[in-house]
């Protein structure tokens, strides 16, 4: 009963724990007591009790945490989402900190001990779990955890005997696996990210979030935020379209170009002064920052960052003439997402991970029907398409050329 009341406070919740507390004392000693509820316990990152804790947050067993450690799992079951040290050590340390005081208040250690533990740095280290993911797709299956839990408790997910059929495909993931290593195999090199989406459905088929899950739980594909660059670009050239002007449309490509924004814009080519008029469609296929500096500034940010966020986009995006060049920071997920309405000619499918779940008793609860919106007309999409061919066939990209 309680259970099903997780998310209301009422005063009949409330005489129904303080009965059920003095019954359990009855029967059960404060020491039983606490080690059930050890046990239990939910301390975030998807680990109940505090053994699942220990490796999930430190790869040992629960009897060789250090005071320091273990101060930081006692902090934790008040708010284990939080105060997850993986994502907010410095709010998991200030817990631990008030855990050490009161400890030392309740005469359980001396102060000494406390200012020790509170001077030993916190180094987080997961267990290698088999059942985590299929090759390196921890990344995928955390991200999937956590769309569960935005549907259904964390007792159902975690205990309650769902079998869950997600949209990955192994050999995609395994070759987008191979890629990124394949690309980025000196030490040293930076991190990367990937996310492969099947257009039609919004079916995620590959995510490729970090180097090492067990290392470093950040997923970049989902959380990571950069600024997108040039990638940017297409929804300028896709309000364009929209608005009626032409790929051949003449526009001023000379560098530096000043738009008259407050403050001033000061834009320049990478490629150095520019060459005079050109159209749009080479300087889509060139990708020249002046032209999109003037063109957004002619059809309007606003315009743009609508188009954008319909496409796919979820993150803010201000509207401000610098979008054209990319610098509103935005995931590899959503950009995938929003380039996917471009291959399904205008139609856009939210990101799907989790294709079927079915409960214990082999009822399906949940089965994803694919239904995408409207974004962009089949002309707009195709015209679109047709100018960033022009990229990889003859303009900057010709190394990703197929």
């Amino acid at each position: 009963i309680l259970a099903n009341e997780r998310f209301q406070i009422t005063a009949q919740r409330k005489i129904r724990e303080m009965y059920l507390s003095d019954q359990l004392e009855k029967r059960e000693s404060k020491t039983q007591i606490l080690e059930s509820y050890l046990n239990v316990v939910y301390f975030g990152d998807g680990a109940y009790g505090v053994e699942a804790a220990s490796r999930e947050y430190f790869g040992k067993h629960a009897n060789q945490l250090t005071l320091a450690q273990s101060a930081i799992l006692a902090g934790l079951p008040q708010s284990p989402a939080r105060l997850d040290p993986y994502y907010n050590m410095a709010g998991a340390i200030t817990r631990q900190h008030w855990v050490l005081s009161r400890m030392v208040a309740n005469h359980y250690i001396t102060q000494a001990q406390s200012d020790a533990a509170e001077a030993q740095k916190i180094v987080l280290k997961k267990t290698v779990n088999p059942n985590q993911g299929i090759y390196d797709c921890g990344y995928f299956v955390s991200y999937v955890r956590k769309q569960l839990l935005n549907q259904y408790s964390e007792t159902q997910v975690f205990k309650g005997g769902l079998t869950v059929y997600t949209t990955i495909n192994t050999k995609m993931e395994r070759d987008a696996e191979r890629a990124v290593k394949h690309t980025l195999s000196r030490k040293g090199d930076p991190d990367a990210a990937l996310v492969a989406i099947d257009p039609n459905t919004g079916f995620i088929k590959a995510m490729y979030g970090g180097k090492n899950y067990n290392k470093n739980s950040f997923n970049s594909a989902t959380q990571g935020r950069r600024q997108a660059g040039s990638s940017f670009k297409t929804f300028v050239l896709v309000t364009a379209l929209e608005q009626g002007i032409p790929p051949r449309r003449m526009i001023d490509s000379s560098s530096p170009a000043v738009i008259p924004s407050h403050p001033p814009w000061i834009v320049n080519n990478d490629e150095g002064a520019g060459h005079g008029y050109m159209t749009i469609s080479d300087a889509t296929r060139n990708s020249v920052n002046c032209v999109f500096a003037r063109l957004i500034w002619e059809i309007g940010a606003r315009k743009v960052a609508r188009t954008a966020e319909d496409m796919g986009i979820t993150s803010p995006i201000p509207a401000y003439p610098s979008i054209a060049l990319g610098t509103a920071p935005v995931s590899p997920l959503e950009m995938a997402s929003a380039y996917g309405t471009l291959a399904a000619n205008g139609v856009h499918h939210k990101p799907v991970s989790i294709a079927k779940i079915v409960d214990a008793d082999g009822n399906t609860i949940f089965e994803a029907r694919p239904t995408g919106a409207r974004i962009l007309t089949p002309q707009i999409a195709w015209a679109t398409t047709q100018q960033l061919m022009g990229v990889v066939t003859g303009g900057t990209g010709t190394a990703a050329a197929l």
